[in-house]
């Protein structure tokens, strides 16, 4: 069953490996799971930072006879600059061939998705069942990825504040949102965040004429979940039980 605070049921890692590129990405938990199971994860001898393409698991999805809610690449960045075009269309057409999911990308790197020789975005745009965001950890981040993603993403888009290191807001671009997903930072070295940052986020997407789901997976690093005497588990896709 569902952990509580999953917005997702599967993990699926046709590419794997990644390389740090902001503050959020200091306790990565990839990098950490990498040092305990990188032979299983990544391939033996593998350092994380090389990006690797498994195409012995782009059937998997086809193989999940119920509907997931998919998380595409939670041990990489599917846009990251070692990605070849050619792995995200091969990505593309298994998520086609199992269209019973709900696919979710995440990056912290969405300005590759602008660029003019990424052939595979015309291939992303045909998935209806596909949702893309960004990451962001604070205010700076955000204003440096969400106008990237909005500028070529007009549907089914995501923003992941997580993990939150400084307060945020993101009025402006709620509109064309699908959903903000926030969390703090967990594991060794967990940097605490301020539920006040979480309130502030929450709010924007609740005054909006059209309110924005919102999803706070926890609100410190003992995994807390409740703000102000409730959970807020507002997705726009549904996740069977």
């Amino acid at each position: 069953m569902r952990k509580p605070d999953q917005w997702w049921t599967h993990t699926w890692n046709p590419i794997t490996g990644c390389t740090r590129v902001s503050a959020g990405c200091a306790n990565c938990y990839a990098h950490r799971m990498h040092g305990r199971f990188g032979d299983v994860i990544h391939g033996r001898g593998v350092p994380c930072g090389q990006l690797r393409f498994h195409p012995e698991r782009l059937a998997d999805p086809s193989h999940w006879r119920s509907p997931q809610v998919v998380f595409v690449g939670s041990m990489t960045d599917m846009f990251h600059e070692q990605v070849q075009g050619e792995w995200v269309s091969a990505v593309c057409a298994a998520m086609t061939e199992a269209p019973q999911h709900t696919y979710v990308i995440l990056t912290k790197r969405p300005e590759r998705l602008i660029h003019d020789r990424f052939t595979p975005l015309r291939d992303l745009y045909m998935l209806r069942n596909l949702y893309i965001g960004v990451s962001v950890e604070d205010q700076a981040t955000a204003e440096a990825r969400l106008p990237a993603l909005l500028h070529v993403c007009y549907g089914r888009t995501v923003v992941s504040y997580e993990p939150a290191l400084g307060p945020l807001r993101i009025g402006r671009w709620l509109d064309p949102l699908y959903c903000v997903l926030a969390g703090a930072e967990t594991g060794p070295g967990a940097r605490p965040a301020d539920a006040d940052w979480f309130r502030a986020v929450r709010d924007e997407c609740k005054n909006r004429w059209a309110t924005v789901p919102f999803f706070l997976k926890q609100l410190n690093a003992r995994r807390e979940r409740t703000l102000d005497e409730r959970t807020h588990d507002d997705l726009p896709w549904r996740i069977e039980q």
